[in-house]
């Protein structure tokens, strides 16, 4: 995290000398950023940091398991040709899914014998969507307490 949080600070840099023009300097030239340029780097990067940490889990993989979920009604197994189905896709495309969900611990293939089409359950449950970092909202509350 600190070393996300160190290149965090330089894009939010970057993304201020860019848009310079439009932005205070000081009497030295220093370019000052704003919660624009914050916004900015926040919607390109905020997915990729949770990811990284390990707070989220990707749509595809939410939408893997929703369909689990949704074919399954509660109670009953489901298989990869059922998942492929339910989401439009080919049966490559749905086992892939299905293999990183099982592997992230949020399906479980309750089939034991190989060679036998699996039998999909739901296992742990999916994280809900944590923000890594904070809202520009958050930010500016927290920078006005601190200067009110």
């Amino acid at each position: 995290m600190r070393r996300d949080f160190s290149t965090i600070l330089t894009l939010i840099e970057a993304h201020a000398l860019l848009h310079q023009v439009s932005r205070d300097v000081t009497m030295h030239g220093t370019v000052i950023a704003t919660l624009d340029d914050y916004q900015a780097v926040r919607e390109l990067v905020a997915d990729l940091i949770a990811d990284g940490v390990g707070v989220t889990v990707s749509k595809t993989i939410r939408e893997t398991v929703e369909a689990v979920r949704e074919i399954a009604h509660g109670d009953a197994a489901v298989t990869v040709s059922a998942v492929a189905k339910k989401l439009n896709l080919d049966k490559s495309a749905a086992l892939r899914r299905v293999d990183v969900a099982i592997r992230g611990g949020f399906l479980r293939n309750d089939e034991d014998r190989k060679g036998r089409s699996a039998r999909l359950v739901i296992d742990d449950p999916l994280p809900s969507g944590v923000d890594i970092l904070p809202t520009v909202e958050a930010l500016a509350t927290r920078v006005a307490g601190l200067h009110g």
